[in-house]
């Protein structure tokens, strides 16, 4: 008997692995991981998108993505803007990585000294956006996040 169940084990150690099983099982592993966040850019328009701040020990990092719609690589800057909340206030400068027609950057504002929580309102004086060297500051939309929104100065 002890002969059998070791023939028997052996024969199926030695089968070839299925082929298809495999692909299946790597196909279901890769679906299981996080939903990546896809970004579908509004044609003809940018938009400055506040996301979730990132708390850091006595410092918030400020995420804010330049989403492109426009037919250009565009650079955005935002110079002497003030965040405002329950804390103290502070300035920022905002200076994000050219984005290509259709596609994204994302720009990271360091406010040192609080936590996230001090903050609430970004107030911009003045958004500069440059497309193929033309002036695109009134195709920006701004888009307020779950914690933090826009407010435009003036």
């Amino acid at each position: 008997m002890k002969r059998f169940c070791l023939a028997a084990f052996l024969l199926a150690a030695c089968q070839p692995a299925n082929t298809d099983e495999t692909k299946v099982t790597a196909d279901t592993e890769l679906n299981t991981a996080a939903p990546v966040d896809v970004i579908a850019v509004k044609e003809g328009i940018v938009q400055l998108r506040l996301l979730d701040p990132v708390a850091e020990p006595r410092a918030c990092i400020v995420p804010i993505r330049v989403e492109n719609g426009l037919d250009a690589d565009v650079n955005v800057t935002m110079i002497g803007f003030t965040v405002t909340g329950p804390g103290d206030d502070t300035k920022g400068n905002m200076f994000a990585p050219a984005a290509a027609a259709g596609e994204s950057s994302e720009a990271r504002v360091i406010l040192e000294g609080q936590s996230c929580d001090a903050f609430d309102t970004l107030t911009i004086p003045e958004v500069l956006c440059k497309a193929d060297g033309e002036n695109c500051a009134a195709k920006v939309d701004l888009i307020d996040g779950d914690e933090l929104r826009f407010s435009q100065a003036g």
